[in-house]
């Protein structure tokens, strides 16, 4: 795995952090910013020991691929998962450096909705070729009819409906609910 994790906490568009924000180490984890075969950059977190672990798809809120959506990975990864999360919006503008929520709103209705899937198509790639399961590959909440555990907010949920109505390689995306 490549790069150095971002210090950078969250866009200043979703105002101040809360004095409470949940800060997961990354102690007993592998974890780095790495850029998919596309391009796409994205987070991953995985068990520093062992292979073979199941597959979590994170979908990022509109906000982009901040301090959150990487904290929700590694506590995936504490729990026995390869955590990907890509960052499909930062090809169209970059959510952290919006002034404001409209101008994040724009940056998220450019992006195509099968560009999105074929990034989260790349992390499952690209988790499989790192020692993830992708047979495994899962997600956190309710089982769709497909018998696929899903659950999204607002975008995320809109982007769980598309990825259910394609042929899609990956099992979902996903914000999960370790909230």
């Amino acid at each position: 795995m490549t790069q150095e994790v971002p210090k950078s906490g969250y866009a200043a568009a979703a105002g101040a952090a809360a004095s409470t924000v949940v800060a997961t180490d990354a102690d007993g984890l592998t974890t780095a910013m790495i850029t998919l075969p596309g391009g796409a950059p994205a987070y991953v977190a995985r068990p520093s020991t062992g292979q073979n672990w199941p597959v979590v798809l994170i979908a990022q809120e509109i906000f982009g691929l901040h301090e959150h959506i990487r904290d929700v990975a590694r506590r995936f990864a504490r729990l026995g998962y390869f955590a990907v999360a890509p960052d499909y919006l930062i090809r169209y503008g970059d959510p952290a450096a919006a002034p404001d929520i409209d101008a994040i709103r724009s940056i998220v209705a450019r992006v195509p909705d099968a560009v999105t899937l074929a990034v989260f198509d790349e992390a499952l790639a690209f988790a499989a070729t790192q020692g993830g399961d992708a047979a495994r590959a899962r997600v956190d909440a309710h089982r769709d009819a497909a018998g696929m555990r899903r659950r999204g907010l607002g975008h995320q949920r809109r982007i769980l409906h598309r990825d259910g109505a394609q042929d899609h390689a990956g099992d979902a995306a996903v914000k999960p609910a370790v909230d």
